[in-house]
């Protein structure tokens, strides 16, 4: 269902690592960026939690995560998720104004937890 695409080097993220990517270089060495630590991510959660804007391109097949990140998605798929976070976002709008707020046993929690747990099958 998704395929990432390859990394976008412009925006915040790209001058964040800059001074990372010059730290880690070897000395005399070709200059490539070595990731020692890496954690995977479900595109679905990614989708969900990642900061910023999504952007839908169903033409393309594709959904932009704040600029940055492109996952490939059908837009129907991309226009879901899209809609499942505006709905996420109101519902922690809601437990911010009241923490005693269960969110258990909401759809929204309910739909999101399948999903994350699931990979979305």
């Amino acid at each position: 269902c998704f395929r990432c695409g390859p990394p976008k080097p412009r925006g915040p993220a790209a001058a964040a690592l800059a001074p990372a990517a010059k730290a880690v270089a070897p000395a005399g060495g070709d200059g490539r960026l070595i990731v020692r630590d890496v954690t995977c991510v479900s595109p679905y959660a990614l989708l969900l939690f990642a900061g910023g804007s999504l952007v839908v391109n169903a033409e393309a097949g594709t959904v932009e995560v704040d600029g940055h990140i492109t996952i490939a998605a059908s837009g129907r798929v991309g226009a879901l998720l899209k809609q499942l976070r505006a709905e996420l976002l109101s519902l922690l709008a809601k437990k911010l104004e009241e923490p005693s707020l269960s969110l258990v046993g909401s759809p929204i929690y309910e739909a999101i937890v399948r999903l994350i747990t699931s990979d979305g099958l």
